[in-house]
């Protein structure tokens, strides 16, 4: 009895470190699949072929250094009905694994692990319900232990993402600081630096103080604009709109973004309505996105100013923004359009191959990678964009045309429409649209009123001041002064946009 005793300790013992080492083994399988994942940007499928290809090549060489593959062979000859039942145990396999892999590689391996752990509790709890097998209070000791090694890993995840957001936001707080106070010193240093023979010796302390702060009130300036992005996939937007916000320190607002960002939040009746809405497929209403953007304009990091890019695409939204902005009394200081030609935008488009771990964009024809679909830096493989086709972005293109033409003669009326030729390099386009900013916001904005007689309209070089014109005919003559304000802004905004004033 005591030797049978000892016997089953012993076998216990194995049991459980075998099953330390499964879990072990099992943890780093899942994080090191997860890596290579990450590291090579390669498919679950790509994943499978080579994990079996490689078991294949261990296993048969295993089997050749014991000196069994011949009688596995013979094996299989002589008992035929072994095949079929390998061959459907192998689509079982492969089954699993594909789920194995894909499910990794969508959603990471903790996500992976929570799932086998739940599936094996859940066998366990089958098993003793349906077979009456005997679960002991170690058992159960382990599952809670297994779940809480889980959560600990989640959460330790989850800490280091936080610390990690800390960190990155704190970097460019300091970033913004230095940037900040360089400026601030920054005519300090030009004043100590000039010769004395440059200053007037009578000149008094109160005068200096008093160009320390005109320096200071032109720098405030420089900083700060409301600014409309309008162009098609592909035109150019998302590379001006970082310089824009990095220029004039103002935020970016992504409609997409405030919508997915809302249905985030739990505690909110608005998110939850809003996740209802995209659950289903359906488009979230007017008043809810301008709800959301009221909020984001209040922000903080929005005081300077703001940057829409892909809204409004409606001239209700665009009315609805309008409003919002002048009951806050603020306006809109620019909308720039990056006007290409369809041809040259499915050239620029269709060509486009991506390093997809880094980031990194290439192009066929105008940037091309040193070696045909290969990254510079690690020579890896590019890839494609899933939706960069003919026929997706040709009905992408119909949409946008569609879209954006009453908005463009929208805003146009009212004086703040500029169009760019984004065909031309990053830089000049760049410096264009920095220079129209510049000169759009220190203008006078236009609002069409339905009114007979308006209201004085500036533009470039010539100020109107639109009222009826009393003849000795007594001939209402009030709309030939509307027509010409109308005619006017008509070739001015032409000239503008052909570059020629």
């Amino acid at each position: 009895l005591s030797l049978k005793k000892a016997t089953q300790n012993i076998t216990t013992i194995n049991g459980l470190i075998l099953l330390i080492f499964y879990l072990i083994f099992d943890a780093f399988t899942s994080n090191y699949q997860k890596h290579i994942f990450d590291h090579y940007s390669i498919s679950f499928l790509n994943m499978m072929f080579f994990v079996n290809f490689i078991s294949i090549i261990l296993t048969s060489t295993s089997l050749v250094l014991n000196g069994t593959l011949l009688e596995c062979l013979l094996f299989m000859q002589r008992h035929r009905s072994f095949l079929i039942h390998a061959f459907a145990t192998s689509i079982c396999s492969s089954i699993g694994q594909l789920f194995i892999f894909s499910t990794i590689e969508e959603f990471g391996p903790v996500i992976f692990t929570i799932i086998m752990t739940v599936r094996q509790a859940f066998s366990i709890l089958l098993s003793c319900i349906f077979y009456g097998h005997y679960l002991s209070w170690y058992s159960i000791l382990g599952m809670h232990i297994a779940f809480l090694a889980i959560f600990i890993h989640v959460f330790a995840q989850f800490k280091r993402k936080v610390e990690i957001n800390i960190k990155r936001q704190r970097c460019i707080w300091i970033k913004q600081k230095i940037t900040k106070e360089k400026k601030m010193k920054m005519p300090i240093m030009i004043i100590l630096i000039m010769p004395s023979s440059s200053m007037n010796k009578n000149e008094t302390n109160e005068q200096k103080q008093s160009l320390l702060k005109n320096d200071d009130k032109q720098n405030k300036t420089d900083i700060g604009a409301n600014i409309i992005l309008i162009g098609a996939p592909g035109s150019g937007k998302g590379t001006q709109s970082a310089r824009l916000v990095e220029r004039y320190q103002i935020c970016q607002i992504s409609t997409g973004d405030l919508l997915r960002q809302a249905t985030q939040d739990k505690t909110s009746l608005e998110g939850e309505k809003i996740r209802r809405v995209m659950e289903t497929g359906g488009l979230v209403d007017d008043e809810t996105v301008m709800s959301l953007i009221d909020k984001s304009i209040n922000k903080p990091e929005c005081r300077n100013g703001f940057l829409f890019d892909g809204f409004p695409r409606t001239i209700y939204q665009g009315e609805q923004l309008e409003q919002l902005l002048e009951s806050r009394q603020k306006r809109l200081d620019a909308v720039l359009e990056y006007a290409i030609e369809d041809d040259h935008l499915k050239r620029r488009i269709l060509g486009r191959l991506i390093h997809k771990s880094s980031g990194r964009t290439y192009h066929e024809e105008f940037n091309p990678p040193k070696q045909p679909m290969k990254d510079d830096i690690t020579g890896e493989k590019l890839e494609r964009r899933s939706d960069d086709t003919n026929e997706t972005l040709s009905a992408r293109l119909t949409t946008y045309h569609k879209q954006t033409k009453p908005l463009i003669d929208f805003y146009r009326q009212r004086n703040i429409h500029r169009s760019i030729d984004a065909t031309q390099s990053v830089n000049d386009v760049s410096k264009q649209s920095i220079e129209i900013v510049d000169y759009l916001r220190k203008q006078t904005t236009y609002k069409p009123s339905t009114s007979a007689i308006r209201q004085t309209e500036t533009d470039d070089t010539l100020t109107i001041k639109s009222k009826s014109i009393i003849n000795q005919r007594d001939v209402d003559t009030s709309h030939l002064s509307n027509n010409f304000l109308f005619i006017y802004n008509a070739v001015i905004s032409v000239l503008r946009d052909r570059g020629i004033i």
